[in-house]
């Protein structure tokens, strides 16, 4: 194809909207709007001007551009007379590198811009043609340390154009903010897309790296999309919250990447925006054009740390393949790049052919969510990100070996988070060495730290050692007296600046100034804004200042006090089926157990004493598990007690220990239905019961019984993972109070006004004072308080070709299969019940650090979920309706239900539950190891959580699904159960297999 004519296709659609819709803005920025047609006539000029230099189709034009409106008709006119555009920001590349970019490209033409956008073109010694198939050139670290020219072609743009154009939901109407650096491939994604459909793009005067002009942009031109680095959304996220202040009206989608955006910022984000306010969190790779692959976060779920990277967009294809290092790295298609620049080889060692297809091999290393959805677990080489640009540490290392006097170098991150290097040197300091760096690298590429030392430590064979090296870089504790908090998180943070460094010359930017802010608040308890930092705090000691003043007019909620083992707090939902139990007790009846047990079959060698000392570490570790209960006034503590000596029994079966003989499986089966069952009591200090029960040789079941009133379903799987780690390699353990630092804060967030917030929500929400009304289904039995529940559990497996249709259609209608499970249960159950309004329950793991991951005890809470199913007549307006209550109830799910009963309906707090609650939930299968022995669960009947009514969860078995629905027999008759549920399983089946039911719910 000629050069002209492929670049040409990029801007047709543009050319048709300008010749359709002369008069539609297309562009604003300094100051002055231009038209569709105007913006057409401008690219036409520059395109003769271009043209004028008789250049040869595919040669590269160095573009010398801020992200001002004068870049977007320079980008167009070299596309259009198929010319390479390598666009290059003065703002961050110094001129030494430019120049070493533009020779190394060969461009022939190099155009720069006054201060009004007018261009100036200048010719270049180069003019070899980069390829007939080329688009633009940019430039990424290299992992030789050297950076990498990445040809971005024709065919991959266009595919990529039209597909964001539609996973944004682009329209004529929408205004686009121009954000990203002309340098940086996100700037193609951000012009291209908006011009293909005819809507405005928004060019800042100055660039919007700052948050006060990020927010004014968006304000005075009724930004509606806008596409941010996560650590730049974040900072304007925290300074919007700081400033009391919701997300823009106007601002209908946010599109996050570069980096891993964070759960606690999508949180944040959730309680600012509004319903309609769209998230997207995009991963993709400049080899790979751009963005390849999209989640969206619109709707608040539990995810771990960060958000997924979601699914491929339609032209883009992945590959999981796993790594001798365990897990799986991400291989992409149908998007790749024409290659590097004068380094096909070094592109090609990337490229993997398999069945025909060539797959770019990304680095990174991912995993697989239950619903389909990709999750990011880092990189599987070095490269690094700092303040959302990927840096390699060589490339860092190269251009300080150039600086006169350094011998050696060592670059890499400190403290997880800054760019730091340590040198070898006799005559030369680490300021000489930064300036030097200033002038040949970005910004986000000179170290925020640099030692300068005689000899860098090496190994024995000569080479140097990288770890000694970087242990070189100081660790932030603090001043001389140790009593210097604020200095200590500035110097992690900042850098040793000393008290009158200057925050932006030590490389401070706003996602610096916004972990300044998160990490004061988390460690001294003072909020102050971002906004703060980075108008004021000129050095440590204007922060210092900062903090002072905003600890004296803090208002916030009370702080949590010292824990007392002998007094420690417990969770308002312990407390609850504390007052239950207590209730049952006193009216003669005996309260139903109350248990949280695993059971696993253990074929091999298993050690007794081994598996003793590591439940005796897990004892140790976790205070709840050797805690008793009493009443304290009207509420409830708890006492830790000392670590007792744990020797797990041993049983043996009366019957044949044959395995698989019928009375020897039915033993079995009743001895593990017992200890599960078998209750604890408030006085008792160990809420553990080990059990192991011999069927044959080398032949066991292990039985762990827990008490949820210590623990939760995350707290087995942290119990199961850490139980093999001690049982396999012994260590010392730390005590981990972080569920009793959990209860504090809950119950200071309940005592301030964030929890009176919430409170108010659910009063107008539910619209009634206390619990949301009981469902009543029509088959349900009365019991009396204290009648014992009957297990019952039905299951379905969806197998994988199934579940790959079921995830591709709800990736297409942009929602969750959570989502659509929970439309699934909640209208089966309205249309038995003949009331379209109704209440469910969904459990959360609600916890928020990797602190609180790792402990023990009942943090999970029930999240109220209610939902009016008016007015749907198909199962999509239903999913829509169960999404808008999600987002509804995540935003206001910080207190548990237990807390807003407390408030509503004191009465009513404690009081053995006789209401039926629909819950749906993502379950988790829980797995063990013990040494070599091989462990599969056994489950040894219909086995469920008794103290629940209606229960339905899906868990992710492999490549499968499984639909599992946990009732409470006694109550409801199982055959209704299976009718409910099968209604359930047939609207998930026809819906992955593309159809729309209609719903019955007037019936």
């Amino acid at each position: 194809m000629n050069p002209t004519t492929a670049r040409r296709s990029l801007t047709h659609a543009f050319r048709q909207h300008a010749a359709e819709r002369p008069g539609a803005p297309a562009l604003i920025g300094k100051g002055r709007s231009r038209t569709y047609a105007q913006l057409a006539a401008e690219v036409d000029r520059r395109a003769e001007l271009l043209r004028a230099q008789d250049l040869a189709p595919g040669t590269a034009v160095a573009v010398e551009a801020l992200c001002g409106d004068g870049w977007v008709p320079t980008l167009l006119a070299i596309l259009e007379a198929g010319l390479v555009v390598l666009p290059l920001d003065p703002s961050t590349t110094p001129p030494a590198r430019r120049e070493q970019l533009i020779a190394r490209v060969g461009a022939g033409a190099v155009v720069r811009h006054d201060a009004n956008g007018e261009p100036t073109i200048n010719p270049a010694a180069g003019g070899d043609p980069a390829g007939d198939d080329a688009a633009y050139i940019l430039f990424t670290s290299g992992s030789t340390g050297e950076p990498k020219g990445v040809i971005g072609g024709d065919e991959p743009l266009s595919k990529h154009v039209a597909a964001i154009a539609d996973a944004f939901a682009l329209t004529p109407d929408d205004r686009v903010l121009m954000f990203a650096s002309p340098a940086f491939d996100v700037a193609l994604e951000e012009i291209l897309p908006a011009l293909a459909v005819g809507a405005c793009l928004v060019a800042p005067d100055e660039p919007a790296t700052r948050l006060p002009d990020l927010d004014a942009t968006l304000r005075a031109h009724d930004v509606t999309v806008a596409n941010l680095p996560s650590s730049s959304w974040a900072a304007w996220l925290r300074e919007r919250e700081t400033r009391g202040e919701r997300v823009p009206p106007s601002l209908r989608l946010v599109v996050v990447g570069s980096e891993p955006a964070r759960i606690a910022d999508a949180r944040r984000w959730w309680s600012l925006s509004a319903p309609g306010q769209r998230l997207l969190n995009a991963y993709g790779t400049t080899e790979t054009t751009i963005t390849d692959l999209i989640f969206d976060a619109s709707d608040p779920t539990d995810h771990a740390e960060s958000l997924p990277i979601g699914f491929p967009l339609p032209h883009v294809r992945t590959r999981l393949e796993r790594v001798p290092s365990g897990g799986h790295e991400l291989w992409l298609a149908g998007c790749l790049a024409l290659g590097y620049l004068g380094s096909g080889d070094a592109f090609a060692a990337r490229l993997t052919v398999r069945d025909g297809v060539t797959w770019y091999r990304t680095g990174d290393r991912v995993s697989t969510r239950a619903d389909g959805a990709l999750l990011h677990g880092g990189r599987l080489d070095d490269q690094i990100k700092v303040g959302g640009v990927r840096v390699v540490p060589s490339e860092v290392e190269n251009a300080a070996r150039g600086v006169p006097g350094v011998v050696d170098v060592v670059a890499g991150l400190a403290d997880d988070r800054r760019l730091a290097a340590a040198m070898e040197s006799a005559d030369t300091d680490a300021e000489t060495v930064r300036s030097a760096l200033r002038a040949v690298l970005p910004t986000a590429m000179v170290p925020q730290e640099i030692v300068v030392v005689p000899e860098l430590p090496r190994r024995p064979d000569g080479s140097l050692d990288r770890a000694a090296a970087l242990a070189l870089v100081p660790v932030a504790t603090g001043d001389a007296d140790g009593d210097d908090p604020v200095g200590a998180i500035w110097r992690r943070l900042v850098g040793n600046t000393g008290s009158d460094g200057d925050f932006f010359a030590a490389g401070g930017t706003s996602l610096t100034a916004a972990q300044l802010a998160v990490e004061i608040e988390e460690g001294l308890g003072v909020r102050i804004g971002a906004a703060e930092v980075l108008r004021h705090a000129y050095g440590l000691a204007d922060l210092r200042k900062i903090v002072a003043d905003a600890a004296r007019t803090d208002d916030g909620d009370a702080a949590a006090s010292a824990i007392s083992p002998d007094r420690a707090p417990v969770a308002l939902q312990v407390a609850a089926a504390l007052e239950r139990m207590s209730a049952l007790i006193a009216r003669g009846l005996e309260p139903r157990p109350f248990n949280l047990s695993t059971a696993y079959r253990v074929r091999g060698p298993i050690d007794v004493p081994r598996l003793s000392a590591a439940l005796r570490a897990l004892v140790a570790t976790h205070p709840m598990l050797r805690s008793s209960f009493e009443r304290d006034g009207d509420g409830w503590i708890s006492r830790v007690h000392p670590v007792p000596e744990i020797v797990v029994p041993v049983e043996e079966l009366e019957a044949d220990p044959a395995w698989g003989s019928d009375a020897a499986d039915e033993e079995l089966a009743d001895r593990v239905g017992e200890l599960f069952d078998e209750p604890f009591t408030p006085e008792e200090t160990l809420r553990i019961r080990p059990r192991l029960i011999r069927v044959g040789d080398d032949h066991h079941v292990f039985v762990l019984a827990t008490d949820h009133l210590a623990t939760d379903e995350w707290s087995i799987d942290v119990l199961n993972h850490q139980l093999a780690a001690q049982y396999d390699e012994p260590a010392e353990v730390t005590e981990n109070w972080a569920y009793h630092e959990y209860v504090q804060r809950q119950e200071a967030l309940a005592a301030g006004p964030g929890g009176a917030r919430i409170v108010d929500f659910w009063r107008r929400e539910v619209g009634i004072e206390g619990l949301p009304a009981h469902t009543e289904l029509p088959f349900e039995q009365d019991l009396s308080p204290g009648t014992p529940g009957v297990p019952g559990r039905l299951e379905h497996l969806l197998t994988a070709p199934l579940v790959e249709l079921l995830q591709a259609r709800c990736r297409d209608r942009r929602h969750t299969v959570f989502a659509l499970v929970m439309a699934c249960v909640q209208t089966a159950v309205v249309e038995v019940t003949g009331d379209p309004v109704i209440t469910s329950v969904v459990p959360h793991a609600n916890r928020s650090s990797a602190r609180d991951c790792g402990a023990v005890g009942w943090f999970a809470q029930l999240v109220i979920h209610h939902a009016d199913y008016t007015g749907c007549e198909r199962l999509s307006d239903a999913v829509r309706v169960a999404a808008e209550s999600a987002y509804r109830s995540e935003a206001n799910g910080q207190l548990s239900m237990h807390h807003l009963v407390r408030a509503l309906t004191p009465e009513a707090f404690g009081r053995p539950r006789t209401a039926s609650w629909v819950e749906v939930g993502v379950g988790r299968q829980l797995s063990i190891r013990l040494g070599d022995a091989r462990i599969e669960p056994y489950h040894p009947g219909p086995i469920g959580p008794p103290h629940k009514a209606v229960v339905t969860e899906i868990e992710e078995r492999g490549d499968d699904l499984l639909l599992l629905t946990l009732f409470d027999a006694a109550r409801y008759p199982a055959a209704d159960v299976r009718r409910l549920r099968d209604t359930v399983l047939a609207r998930i089946i026809a819906y992955a297999e593309g159809g729309d039911p209609e719903l019955r719910l007037a019936s």
